[in-house]
């Protein structure tokens, strides 16, 4: 693969989404015809579609028509282990082999990310050197190497945050939790339902890690949403708890969306009046026009 060709990583989980794979998706459903569109004429394309069963597929039937007719290069995925990640790195144009205890340090800090296995590979395109970009991600950790963790998420989540500023005008947002009281990883799937929480979830998605608490695990996965007890939990609720939330986007949810409005659309030229010293309202009042002056 030429290392100037542009390269965009869709996959049906949209936590692996990125800003390049949101604006390709939009530029291709605007397209009539993908064929005879310069931009997607020279694009590289690549599709990861996850077959394990944790992974939520989140576009469904939408997704599978878009790689019928844009026929991508394509990755299947059982579980992202090293070779699936080195096979990630060449797909994503690292063309030079990388040692065996190098990978395994970039594939161990990167916990299989795909993400970071783009961000890797581009780090490599650009002309770092794997071994040194090893050691810097082992001592300062790789997505602080490669990207802030929190911009990172967030930017993840904005399409759910939109989402969810939209119908909360009309409708009532919930979240339901499950919780495994009696597992280390207590904490494991969040359903978002939009009007009843009783209602089929749209969204699954998936918080397989270790939370000690509820509002713990609300500060790591949705710092962008306040939250309270719809109605409290069943008694005898067994080995798995339901916790279902009245939700709604706090502060730092609608602050991104107006940072993003701005980055997309840009600021209002403002309608500030000129103030002068001795309050006229301009320069013609004070002192007349030019035809006053010729006049004269």
């Amino acid at each position: 693969m030429s290392r100037g060709r542009t390269v965009v990583l869709v996959a049906d989980n949209i936590h692996w989404w990125d800003d390049a794979s949101f604006a390709l998706l939009k530029k291709l459903g605007e397209a009539r015809d993908w064929e005879e569109d310069a931009f997607l004429a020279k694009l590289k394309m690549i599709v990861v579609k996850t077959t394990d069963p944790t992974q939520m597929d989140y576009l469904g039937k939408d997704f599978d028509r878009w790689v019928e007719r844009v026929r991508p290069e394509r990755i299947e995925l059982e579980k992202c282990n090293e070779g699936k990640f080195e096979e990630a790195l060449r797909c994503f144009g690292v063309e030079a082999r990388i040692d065996a205890p190098i990978l395994k340090v970039l594939y161990d800090l990167s916990a299989g990310n795909l993400k970071l296995a783009k961000l890797v590979s581009q780090s490599l395109l650009d002309g770092s050197n794997a071994q040194q970009l090893a050691e810097d991600a082992a001592s300062m950790g790789l997505l602080k190497t490669l990207l802030t963790v929190r911009r990172f998420r967030l930017a993840l989540d904005l399409p759910l945050i939109r989402e969810i500023a939209a119908r909360s005008i009309k409708e009532d947002i919930f979240l339901i939790i499950d919780e495994w009281v009696n597992k280390t990883l207590n904490f494991r799937e969040t359903k978002v339902t939009f009007g009843d929480p009783d209602a089929e979830p749209e969204y699954t998605v998936d918080t397989w890690l270790p939370q000690g608490e509820l509002n713990e695990l609300m500060a790591e996965y949705f710092p962008w949403l306040d939250y309270e007890y719809e109605h409290e939990i069943e008694d005898g609720s067994g080995e798995v708890e339901g916790h279902t939330l009245r939700v709604e986007l706090n502060e730092l949810g609608t602050g991104l969306l107006t940072v993003e409005t701005f980055v997309e659309e840009g600021k209002e030229v403002g309608t500030l009046e000129p103030w002068y010293e001795d309050q006229s309202d301009s320069i013609v009042e004070r002192y007349g026009s030019d035809d006053d002056w010729d006049r004269n």
